[in-house]
């Protein structure tokens, strides 16, 4: 009998350690939500002045871009590679919380374990 009551409680602990794996033009539909967007990174762009950022958009570049990827400066370090230069045109999964800015899809990367390439 308690083999029969683990066995749901195995199959939803299971289900939930599984991230949603979702497209890039799917993310908007997503927002607050933790999710593994997977796309095309087709442009990249480093932001100047004070605080600098690196963006990774999908879709189409920017600023038609369906999904971006925002890493802060301060987050640079934690990766061995040139996330602007070694991810462009690569497909990749990203997790992370969704959040929209300007109307536009994002996640914020704070560590390079959140992005693995295809």
């Amino acid at each position: 009998m308690k083999k029969i009551l683990l066995l749901p409680v195995f199959i939803i602990a299971s289900s939930l350690s599984f991230a949603q794996v979702i497209s890039a033009d799917s993310a908007m539909y997503f927002e607050g939500k933790e999710i593994t967007v997977k796309g095309k990174v087709t442009s990249t762009f480093v932001t100047k002045g004070e605080s600098k950022k690196v963006l990774l958009n999908f879709g189409k570049p920017h600023p038609n871009e369906s999904f971006t990827v925002v890493i802060e400066e301060a987050d640079l370090s934690k990766f061995k590679y040139d996330p602007s230069e070694f991810l462009k045109d690569k497909t990749i999964y990203v997790k992370g919380k969704v959040k929209m800015y300007k109307d536009k899809p994002e996640i914020m990367v704070t560590s390079s374990d959140q992005i693995t390439l295809k």
